[in-house]
């Protein structure tokens, strides 16, 4: 049962505003974090041996290969840092 109903157009587009206003909301969210939150040194992002410095993420799934094709916030939202000057494990704060 349907509390009101939209035309499919609308429906469309007020799913595009919706989804556009969660991952603009969280990115901002967690743009405004304390860069202590992603030290390399903090357990959930500490490098593990059998990862081996990140090989284990090329050999597993070709990271570099597609890696540039993501699309980046960093220039839209002016915060943050380029993924593309990301190497395995190493963020530039």
């Amino acid at each position: 049962m349907y509390i009101f109903e939209l035309p499919i157009l609308w429906t469309i587009l007020a799913d595009f505003a919706a989804w556009f206003i969660i991952h603009m909301g969280s990115a901002i969210l967690t743009l405004n974090l304390p860069d202590r939150l992603f030290d390399n040194d903090n357990y959930l992002y500490r490098s593990r041996n059998w990862e081996k410095a990140g090989e284990i993420w090329q050999n597993l799934f070709r990271v570099r290969a597609w890696k540039d094709s993501l699309p980046d916030g960093a220039a839209v939202l002016r915060k943050g840092f380029p993924k593309k000057s990301c190497r395995a494990g190493i963020l530039p704060i």
